[in-house]
């Protein structure tokens, strides 16, 4: 065993003893809401229609419209509020800011290579406004377990808005 040890380079040590801390590290979320209700929520049922807006004017490769709606639509699916015919909301979903971050530097140093989604939610019923909604989600610290966020993030905004507004 000692002589092992002693034909093991410390290059070698090093990465033995480093590799079980590349994907380990937690994940570390913020989340923020607020509600600017223009009429009783207590009504809400069902939404029929999504429309989102890339008001962050994100000019990347990733496709962050079409990420949102899917998030969107599975979440609503999920806790059964897609719903189609009369009565039913539209949501508006203007992202505002949009950071997709970068998991090796949030491993490296917390808080640096964060990624950051803000995004304003507009319920209409019959063209009426009934509430805006403010979210903001930032993933800021994380090891291997935070790759893949750029994405991720918009699934957890999503079925977030859809738990926030089933509790009014």
């Amino acid at each position: 065993m000692l002589q092992l040890i002693k034909r093991i380079s410390f290059k070698h040590f090093g990465v033995i003893f480093l590799a079980p801390f590349l994907f380990v590290g937690c994940v570390g979320t913020s989340k923020s809401f607020t509600y600017k209700t223009e009429s009783d929520l207590s009504k809400f049922r069902c939404i029929s229609e999504i429309n989102t807006i890339n008001a962050a004017n994100y000019s990347g490769n990733k496709d962050i419209l079409s990420w949102l709606n899917k998030y969107f639509e599975e979440a609503l699916r999920e806790k059964g509020y897609w719903g189609q015919g009369s009565g039913c909301d539209s949501l508006t979903a203007k992202i505002t800011k949009y950071n997709p971050g970068n998991a090796f530097y949030r491993w490296v140093a917390p808080g640096l290579g964060a990624t950051d989604l803000n995004i304003l939610v507009t319920l209409y019923n019959n063209g009426s406004k009934r509430t805006d909604i403010f979210l903001k989600e930032s993933v800021a610290a994380g090891g291997g377990f935070s790759i893949a966020q750029y994405k991720l993030i918009f699934g957890d905004i999503s079925s977030n808005l859809i738990d926030e507004v089933s509790k009014l």
